[in-house]
C-alpha cells in the first residue's frame, strides 16, 4: 500500500511539474510580428466619376450715347451656356510609397488625372491607414493642383459672345479616403473618394450690341466631389513579401 501511495504521489508531482511548464512556454512565448506585406513603392491607374458645384450667371446692360451712359439694368432675353457638366468622367495614374508598422500604414501619394472639363489636376497627398490582412483602409488628405478649362457664352436676341480663359490655374486642397484589397502579392484594387476645393470665383464679361453694353456675372463654385475605383502594382517581388491567405 506504502509502495502504491508513493507512486501516486510521483505520477501527479510529473504530470503537475509538465502541466506548469507547458503553461509557462505557451505565455512566454514570443507573439509574431505582422508580415508587412503593403510596405514599398507601387503605381497604378484610376477612373471614376466627377461631381462640380453650381454655377450662376447674371446680366446687365445700358445704353450709351457719346460720352453719356445709362445706368445698368437688368438685361431679359439673355441665355447662357457653360461647357462644365455637372458629372464628367475622370481618369489618370497615380504613384507612391507605403511603410507598414504593425496594424498602422503610412504613405504618401501623388496623382495626375484627366477630365473633360480640366487640363489637368493632379494632388500630393500622405495616407494614414489600418491594415488587416489583405485589407487596407485609409484616410488621405494633401494639397491639389488644377488647371480648369473654362470657356462662357451668352446669347442675346441678336449674337452670341463667347469667352475663353486659358490660364486658369488654382491651388487647393484635398481630403478623402478610400480602402484597398491585395488580390495577389503584387496585385490590389480599391475604391477611393476625394473632395477637392479651390475656392469660389466671380467673372465679368463685357461685350458690345450697338449702342448697347452689356455685363455678365458669371459665379463660379470651383469645389467638386471625385469617387474612383483604382488598380495598383506593388513593385516587391512575391518573394519580399509574406504569401497571402
Amino acid at each position: 500500500m506504502g509502495r502504491f501511495a508513493m507512486a501516486a504521489l510521483a505520477a501527479f508531482i510529473g504530470s503537475a511539474s509538465f502541466a506548469s511548464a507547458t503553461e509557462v512556454s505557451f505565455k512566454d512565448a514570443p507573439v509574431a510580428p505582422l508580415a508587412p506585406i503593403w510596405t514599398g513603392f507601387y503605381i497604378g491607374g484610376h477612373a471614376g466619376g466627377m461631381w462640380t458645384g453650381d454655377e450662376h450667371a447674371h446680366a446687365e446692360k445700358k445704353k450709351c450715347f457719346w460720352w453719356w451712359c445709362g445706368r445698368w439694368k437688368d438685361a431679359k432675353h439673355v441665355e447662357f451656356e457653360k461647357d462644365d457638366d455637372d458629372v464628367a468622367f475622370i481618369g489618370g495614374l497615380h504613384v507612391g510609397y507605403n511603410w507598414q508598422q504593425d496594424w498602422s500604414v503610412f504613405g504618401i501619394e501623388g496623382d495626375l488625372s484627366f477630365a473633360d472639363d480640366l487640363e489637368y489636376l493632379a494632388t500630393l497627398r500622405a495616407r494614414l491607414g489600418y491594415a488587416r490582412g489583405n485589407l487596407l483602409l485609409y484616410a488621405t488628405a494633401g494639397v491639389a493642383f488644377a488647371g480648369f478649362d473654362d470657356s462662357f457664352s451668352f446669347s442675346t436676341r441678336r449674337s452670341t459672345y463667347s469667352f475663353d480663359d486659358d490660364d486658369d490655374r488654382k491651388v487647393g486642397m484635398v481630403v478623402g479616403g478610400g480602402a484597398e484589397y491585395k488580390l495577389r502579392p503584387n496585385w490590389s484594387v480599391g475604391l477611393e473618394g476625394l473632395y477637392y476645393r479651390f475656392g469660389d470665383d466671380t467673372n465679368t464679361y463685357y461685350a458690345w450690341e450697338g449702342l448697347k453694353k452689356y455685363k455678365v456675372t458669371e459665379e463660379e463654385d470651383n469645389d467638386f466631389w471625385v469617387l474612383r475605383a483604382r488598380m495598383s502594382y506593388h513593385l516587391e517581388s512575391e518573394a519580399d513579401v509574406a504569401p497571402l491567405k
